[in-house]
């Protein structure tokens, strides 16, 4: 179950440079693993860029197992999210924004290791109307 973002009329793309995030521990899935296994997997967040734009902070999140996200926070503020090809675009009203990513599914939980922070926008995100 996704919820969707009536309010934005355009999409938060992260083309080059977004905060790509370690595995960690995770191990690489191969093609010729049983697709169950793979879906059964709980969240990653592997990268993510973020914007602001009129007086929201608009942010991409990239990983695995993020299709069927139930909840997205940034920082402590519950966003409004999308769930697009497997990936999360999440809006939260407000001009300063700071914390780690959360995503919640009926798998797991996953938290970035790097954090949204509105005092240093990235420039390599970009608004498409």
């Amino acid at each position: 179950m996704s919820k969707s973002i009536s309010t934005i009329g355009a999409v938060a793309l992260c083309l080059v440079g977004c905060i790509t995030l370690s595995a960690g521990a995770e191990k690489d899935r191969s093609l010729s693993e049983p697709a169950n296994l793979v879906e059964s997997a709980p969240p990653a967040i592997t990268s993510f860029c973020y914007m602001a734009h009129l007086g929201s902070m608009i942010v991409s999140v990239i990983g695995n197992n993020l299709g069927d996200a139930t909840k997205v926070t940034i920082g402590h503020r519950v966003a409004t999210f999308s769930v697009v090809d497997g990936q999360i675009l999440a809006m939260v009203k407000g001009d300063e924004v700071s914390g780690p990513i959360t995503v919640i599914t009926p798998k797991g939980k996953a938290v970035s290791e790097d954090w949204v922070d509105s005092s240093r926008l990235p420039e390599w995100c970009m608004f498409i109307p």
